[in-house]
């Protein structure tokens, strides 16, 4: 029978009647895989049986199950064309990531070197320039920053004189915190000179401004001024109120004398203010500390005023102002406030002078040295040597012995005394001075 299942027939595969579909899977086999051998027809013939079965279809046979109301597979969406060339032929997959990566990695190098020229650009400008100057100056590193200096600036000022006044300034003012961009609108760019309004944070003043001049030198662009008020004062009048600190300390008095107006040297010549620094040392104690506390920009680029603590040996701390003045280009001390000079030793000027004028037998000058009343004073004295023949030909005295007192001032040495025979001899006296018309004026001897 046509559909019915035999096993003694030979094994034929069962398409069953022609269908729209095919049947979507072959009958179920034993889990042995092999057809068994049919002895009766089963009892519940329901495992033999596809879902939706015939109901005219005999129990005993299979059933191609109807697919009429199955829907169709849904078609998959057409693949996307690969990519052509210009001649239409396909490009490989591969290539096409290739030729992306090496567009990125074109654009990254375009980038790099974009910026390289954009940050060398600024490097050669008179705004890089000035930037990297206040970066140097926030990581202090001075070496740098003085190495952006010009020519003129570095033939007044050293290395190490540069980065005194600066770490002076970071101590007064406080570091440098932050370098403000520089607008282009604040750029003035002429042949090989260029000015830049530039500004700097400090963490004890906040923003200071002030305008920096730059000239061209050796392909570059260089710093050859910095208004006071960027940094607080002009370098060079701080440089200058350094360089003289610096001279007290190593007791240079020669170079310290250099660093003073004539004003202010007077009548003193270079060996008399080593000398009188000399003995300051010996009465006050020598110098052990010398810094500025605070400075002042008002000034400008002609005079400046710093106050300064300065501690000696036997005085302790002092504190005053020193004035500078811009002279012909060169800063000067123009004055020192006397709580920094410690005791006054003008008496000791004067009888310095006094025994100088006596061994040279310089009467006109002696005259200006001593009071009207010395005549008087001493008019004893001067008799009893005129009648035994004896003049004096100089003096000396101990500065350790000096006693000031209320414009008085007195100290100890020893009267040189020549007789009528040149036989000299030494006399012990005390000198007394005091002060007259603003100037110490010897007064008394008295003699021992």
């Amino acid at each position: 029978m046509a559909g019915v299942y035999n096993p003694r027939d030979p094994y034929r595969p069962y398409h069953g009647p022609a269908q729209v579909n095919p049947p979507t899977q072959p009958p179920r086999l034993p889990p042995s895989g092999k057809r068994p051998r049919r002895v009766a027809p089963p009892e519940d013939t329901d495992d033999l049986v596809w879902p939706n079965a015939t109901p005219n279809a005999p129990t005993d046979a299979y059933t191609v199950p109807d697919m009429a109301h199955v829907p169709p597979p849904r078609a998959a969406p057409p693949a996307r064309p690969p990519a052509r060339n210009r001649r239409g032929i396909p490009i490989p997959f591969h290539s096409r990531a290739l030729r992306w990566i090496a567009l990125s990695v074109v654009v990254a190098i375009v980038g790099v070197i974009a910026y390289a020229w954009v940050a060398a650009q600024r490097n050669g400008s008179p705004t890089g320039t000035v930037d990297s100057f206040c970066g140097a100056l926030r990581a202090d590193n001075f070496t740098q920053a003085y190495n952006l200096l010009g020519s003129a600036p570095r033939a007044r000022i050293t290395s190490a004189d540069f980065a005194t006044a600066a770490a002076a300034l970071d101590r007064i003012e406080g570091r440098v915190t932050a370098c403000p961009t520089t607008p282009s609108s604040a750029v003035q760019t002429g042949i090989n000179a260029a000015t830049v309004d530039a500004s700097l944070q400090r963490a004890g003043l906040g923003q200071m401004r002030g305008r920096i001049a730059l000239s061209h030198e050796q392909n570059a662009w260089r710093i050859t001024a910095l208004d006071a008020t960027l940094l607080g004062v002009n370098l060079d009048a701080l440089v200058a109120a350094d360089g003289y600190c610096a001279g007290l300390l190593a007791q240079r008095y020669t170079e310290t004398y250099n660093t003073l107006t004539d004003e202010f040297r007077g009548d003193l010549t270079s060996a008399e203010y080593e000398q009188m620094s000399q003995w300051r040392d010996l009465i006050d104690g020598a110098i052990r500390s010398c810094a500025p506390v605070t400075v002042d920009s008002s000034g400008g680029d002609n005079a400046a005023t710093l106050t300064f603590n300065m501690s000696r040996a036997k005085l302790g701390r002092l504190r005053g102002d020193i004035a500078l003045v811009n002279t012909n280009g060169a800063w000067k001390v123009q004055s020192v406030a006397a709580s920094l000079q410690g005791t006054d030793l003008g008496a000791l000027v004067t009888g310095r002078r006094y025994c100088a004028d006596l061994a040279s037998n310089n009467s006109g000058d002696l005259a200006t040295q001593v009071t009207a009343g010395y005549w008087l004073n001493n008019l004893l004295a001067y008799a009893t040597a005129g009648i035994k023949g004896e003049s004096w030909t100089g003096c000396s005295f101990d500065a350790s012995t000096f006693k000031l007192d209320s414009g008085k001032a007195s100290y100890k040495g020893v009267m040189q005394v020549t007789a009528k025979d040149k036989a000299t001899s030494s006399a012990h006296i005390t000198f007394g001075l005091i002060q007259s018309g603003g100037a110490w004026k010897m007064d008394t001897l008295a003699w021992q």
